[in-house]
């Protein structure tokens, strides 16, 4: 018998009982239940009372006329960080492009080599 016939019904032998592992894999538990109930409850808080003191900070501002202070900082940062800075050539640009277009093409190869000689 010829090794890939052997592997292919083989395979096909193995099969059901690969489908009724990944069944089971894929269940949750009812503590994987309860612990994504309780991550989301916890976001929810965090992003609450995040809010709550944001809001508390803003009105402070208000109320001690430094709103107008805080947005002065805010516009400088912006101007500096953002507006101010030095432009770049067509050639810059079609570099850059060109080396962020090759990591994802390569990150891509790498991820079908692994998925062609990777363990099934």
């Amino acid at each position: 018998m010829p090794l890939l016939s052997h592997w292919q019904s083989t395979s096909l032998a193995i099969s059901p009982v690969n489908k009724d592992a990944e069944a089971v894999c894929q269940e949750t538990t009812p503590i994987q239940e309860k612990l994504d109930k309780l991550g989301k409850q916890i976001t929810v808080l965090g992003a609450s009372a995040a809010a709550i003191v944001f809001a508390i900070e803003v009105i402070q501002f208000v109320m001690n006329g430094q709103l107008n202070f805080m947005l002065q900082h805010f516009k400088n940062f912006l101007g500096a960080a953002v507006f101010e800075t030095v432009p770049l050539s067509v050639g810059m640009w079609g570099k850059m492009l060109l080396t962020a277009f090759t990591v994802i093409i390569l990150n891509e190869v790498v991820k079908a080599v692994k998925r062609l000689f990777g363990r099934k």
